[in-house]
């Protein structure tokens, strides 16, 4: 469930592979955990796969997001958005599209 969403990556340090950076309205994305997981002041990112096989990310705003070929592109895009505080990284299983 939640837990198995949650996931951490090591960002490789090499320079992202960003293919679109554009807002989106929210749509079927996992909830946000609550409060006593993760507070609603840090910025929330869920990354996975599209059906095409690209790492996608989103915020949980869905205000902000990126397609990439290399998963620490997509880590690293969501570390550099949330900057200079750190980020919550929600890793997801299903399908996950820039719509």
């Amino acid at each position: 469930m939640l837990s198995e969403a949650f996931g951490a990556a090591i960002d490789a340090g090499e320079s992202p592979d960003v293919w679109s950076r554009t807002s989106h309205a929210p749509d079927a994305l996992p909830p946000r955990p609550d409060r006593s997981a993760l507070n609603e002041s840090i910025p929330l990112y869920y990354i996975g796969r599209n059906r095409n096989g690209f790492w996608v990310v989103r915020s949980a705003d869905g205000r902000i997001g990126g397609l990439f070929v290399f998963k620490r592109s997509a880590v690293r895009f969501a570390r550099e958005e949330s900057e200079p505080a750190a980020c919550a990284l929600m890793f997801v299983a299903e399908p996950l599209e820039l719509t």
